[in-house]
Order: C-alpha cells, then sequence, then structure tokens
C-alpha cells in the first residue's frame, strides 16, 4: 500500500529530517509509483547525510529537472544541490 506507505514516511521524515532509511524507504516508494523526480530528491536527502556530495549533487540535479518549478520539492532539491557543491568546494580547497 504505497499511500499509507508514503504518508507514514513523509511523517517520519518530517520529526526526523536527519533519517537516511526513512529517506531510502520513502525513494523507493516514489519510485515504485512512477515519481521519479521525488525518488531522486529523497535519495539526494540521504545521500547527503551520507557525504556522498557528488551523488547528491547529480541526484538533486535530476530531480530539480523533473519537479514543477517554485515547488518547495523543487526548491529543496536547489538547497541539496547549493549543500553538496559547497562541500565539494570545501574538499578540494583543504587538499
Amino acid at each position: 500500500n504505497y499511500a499509507e506507505a508514503e504518508r507514514v514516511l513523509r511523517a517520519a521524515v518530517g520529526r526526523d529530517r536527519m533519517n537516511p532509511f526513512a529517506w531510502y524507504q520513502l525513494g523507493v516508494v516514489h519510485a515504485a509509483r512512477g515519481d521519479i523526480p521525488r525518488a531522486r530528491l529523497a535519495s539526494a536527502e540521504q545521500q547527503v547525510m551520507a557525504r556522498r556530495y557528488p551523488e547528491a549533487l547529480r541526484s538533486a540535479q535530476a530531480a530539480e529537472a523533473g519537479l514543477p518549478r517554485g515547488t518547495p520539492d523543487w526548491i529543496r532539491a536547489q538547497d541539496i544541490a547549493l549543500q553538496a557543491r559547497s562541500a565539494l568546494e570545501r574538499l578540494r580547497d583543504s587538499r
């Protein structure tokens, strides 16, 4: 029951945004429902928490490209992309 799973998982990440397993599961639900942009956004959330910045950047950019411009999810995808870019720059500068 994807609708119920999505509702429960959205509540879970609403209470604890730093729960990578919940983001992963939410991405699985979105992908199973055919909502690939939101699946990529959930992946980006999980990847940035795991400090997998190149993957997070790619996922965020893919999500942004597929989401309606100006929506909260589109803005969040931009935020994650900025966060990942900034982290990558800091890593480059520290070398």
